[in-house]
């Protein structure tokens, strides 16, 4: 169509005089072939010819085509949409869940191992073929611990951990004190000193 690349070679020639023809095409186009009368008269852009009669050609080109692929690291961490053959210009917007049911969650986009974006949801324009990674990490969680009342005895193991950690908590009393129980929100969760 009008505006996808530039011709050259048009132009008054004597008999018999040799015609060098070029299609050139603008960004985000391809040259596709010449065309004269319906009929396709070469596929490459740069034709040659001797001239014996007026001669009129169409350059016809074509919207470049690039693949968009993702992919999730680790595999498990999570899923990605948005893969396709998309059309040059074209909007393009990927996602990213976390797959939560294991700890999961979303970290950020990379591509060639340069960060691109921070979004679950990212969008852009077509303009190259594109190879994507949505990266994920299991989810870190904090342990915090208390005494009850707070010169009854002395507790261990709180700290950061990674979702599915094995988390092992102590209390020990003070002198002239007993353990009564582990409590979360209110609620006893063990009568042991040793929880893991």
């Amino acid at each position: 169509p009008i505006g996808a690349g530039v011709t050259t070679g048009a132009a008054n020639y004597e008999h018999g005089s040799e015609v060098v023809i070029i299609a050139n095409p603008n960004i985000g186009w391809k040259f596709n072939n010449w065309v004269e009368n319906e009929q396709i008269i070469s596929n490459d852009s740069l034709y040659v010819f001797a001239i014996t009669n007026n001669r009129t050609f169409t350059a016809n080109f074509n919207k470049k085509v690039y693949s968009i692929s993702t992919s999730s690291s680790p595999s498990e961490g999570g899923v990605t949409y948005g893969d396709s053959s998309y059309t040059h210009g074209d909007n393009v917007t990927l996602r990213a869940i976390p797959n939560f049911i294991i700890g999961y969650k979303f970290n950020n986009w990379t591509e060639n191992g340069n960060l691109v974006s921070s979004n679950t949801t990212f969008s852009f324009t077509a303009i190259s073929n594109r190879n994507l990674v949505a990266n994920f990490e299991l989810k870190n969680y904090d342990v915090t611990l208390f005494t009850n009342p707070n010169d009854g005895g002395i507790v261990s193991g709180s700290g950061k951990f990674t979702h599915g950690d094995s988390v092992s908590i102590v209390a020990s009393p003070n002198t002239g004190w007993l353990f009564a129980n582990w409590t979360e929100n209110g609620l006893n969760i063990s009568d042991t000193t040793n929880y893991t």
